[in-house]
């Protein structure tokens, strides 16, 4: 009967692997398939497929998991001759032992890998690489993300641009800085952001654009200058966060990775200034967030407190006569006004703003101005302080009129904002006047403020730069 038992069991392990040979396949859903051929480091904290072959064909797949600091160092040899392949596992693995061992020397070694595979220079392996080989996108990203943690302070909230050495695991890294890169605007860019791992909402889209460098949002720090310069800035949100990626360029990097001795210039690209760079013989994209630094702005701002405090009580407006912008002003460009409605503040535009700032056509012709005033006031004071406000700053930013821009300005008002643009283009001639006061203006005894202040916020004639006035959720009444 024990024989018979025994007999048994042999023959159920027999059809058991009958039925599962030790090589073959399953049938899975794609997305099964899919995740296993383009998971890596960044996605699932283990290896790509691409690295896991060389640690598998290099005999260092056991040892990496038992001593990654020795994998690494076998790996890289002397530094000599290292094949893309080679290069881009080192990148990888460099990033999962920083990541692991939260040292930053081996996030920025990850940065150097990812570099030399992308931007190889003449002494190294240039097979050229597919357009649909998905390890020039990692190895992008290792590099974005390598700088970006690499160059981060302890927190991680904050990423250090600056001159100096940093250490390397088989080195160093020397950065040399140009300091006229960080100058935009009458500002000093400081205290950058990263932005790239936060997580957006309230915006319909974020608009990203994939490249290299670390995307950052850059706080500003006014520069000493003249009257000009100032009047170029004043009317910049004080809260304003700049979009930059931030690129470091490496020279020789093979001799570098060879030698411990890497250099690097840091160089600082503002996102309106410029979406690409160019390295060697190529153009390549830089990695963009404006949706991300946009969000990360309005973030706890107090201008949403503003709404309420607005309507209930006067407030002191953050630009002078209440028109602000959103960069200092670009000749050429022509201005879209944007003037929010009742209890409302410049920031429920933000949608708006996301949209229009990245599409590819628009944002190199216009530039936002916002306009900001107490929603409880009456509309045609309002209007009235829209209208000197509109004139003033033109005025100011270009007295000769040389700039044919800045004579097709754009209004798009919402609800009451919408009424306030409806009266810079009307000519309302004696009509508001006559409908509260029968006595004629000029017949009127007054003090010469008291005049003033009634002929601006009684009678309208269009303003003749202003040229195209968009509604939004605005009842108008026409006046006959």
């Amino acid at each position: 009967m024990r024989l018979s038992l025994r007999l048994l069991l042999s023959w159920l392990l027999l059809l058991v692997s009958a039925c599962a040979t030790p090589i073959g396949v399953t049938r899975v859903d794609p997305q099964e398939v899919y995740r296993s051929l383009t998971s890596s480091v960044l996605s699932t904290g283990r290896p790509s497929a691409a690295t896991a072959q060389v640690l598998v064909r290099t005999g260092l797949a056991q040892r990496f998991q038992d001593d990654p600091e020795g994998t690494l160092a076998a790996l890289r040899g002397t530094g000599v001759d290292l094949n893309p392949y080679r290069l881009l596992a080192l990148a990888e693995l460099s990033f999962l032992h920083a990541e692991a061992a939260h040292q930053p020397a081996y996030y920025l070694a990850a940065a150097v890998y990812a570099y030399a595979f992308l931007f190889p220079t003449a002494e190294m392996d240039q097979s050229p690489v597919s357009p649909v080989d998905p390890r020039p996108r990692l190895a992008a990203d290792l590099y974005n993300l390598g700088l970006t943690l690499g160059l981060s302070t302890p927190e991680g909230d904050r990423v250090v641009l600056a001159a100096g050495r940093q250490p390397l695991p088989f080195g160093t890294l020397t950065l040399t800085v140009d300091e006229a890169q960080f100058v935009w605007g009458g500002y000093r860019m400081r205290g950058f952001i990263p932005v790239a791992e936060f997580k957006v909402r309230g915006l319909r889209n974020r608009y990203r654009q994939p490249g290299v460098g670390a995307p950052l949002a850059a706080e500003l720090s006014p520069l000493e200058m003249g009257a000009a310069g100032e009047a170029a800035r004043k009317r910049i949100p004080p809260r304003l966060k700049v979009p930059v990626t931030a690129f470091v360029r490496l020279a020789h990097v093979s001799e570098g990775i060879a030698t411990g001795r890497v250099e690097g210039q840091l160089e600082l690209y503002p996102a309106d200034q410029a979406t690409s760079v160019d390295v060697a013989t190529q153009t390549v994209p830089l990695e963009l967030e404006p949706s991300a630094t946009l969000a990360y702005v309005l973030e706890g701002s107090p201008v949403w407190r503003t709404e309420l405090g607005g309507f209930l009580s006067a407030r002191r407006r953050p630009f002078p006569e209440g028109l602000g912008m959103l960069h200092p002003y670009r000749r050429g460009r022509v201005p879209v006004v944007l003037i929010h409605g009742t209890v409302s503040s410049p920031a429920r535009w933000a949608d708006m703003v996301n949209e229009l700032q990245n599409d590819p056509v628009l944002r190199e012709h216009i530039q936002f101005w916002l306009f900001t005033y107490n929603t409880s006031n009456p509309i045609l004071l309002s209007a009235s302080e829209l209208r000197e406000a509109l004139r003033t700053t033109i005025a100011e930013i270009d007295p000769d009129g040389q700039d044919p821009a800045l004579r097709n300005v754009v209004l798009i008002g919402h609800s009451q904002g919408g009424l306030l643009a409806r009266l810079i283009v009307t000519d309302s001639d004696t009509r508001f006047w006559d409908a509260a006061v029968t006595v004629p203006f000029e017949q009127l005894e007054m003090t010469p403020a008291t005049r003033a202040l009634l002929e601006k916020t009684m009678f309208f004639t269009p303003v003749p730069f202003v040229t195209r006035v968009v509604f939004i959720a605005t009842i108008l009444v026409m006046i006959s």
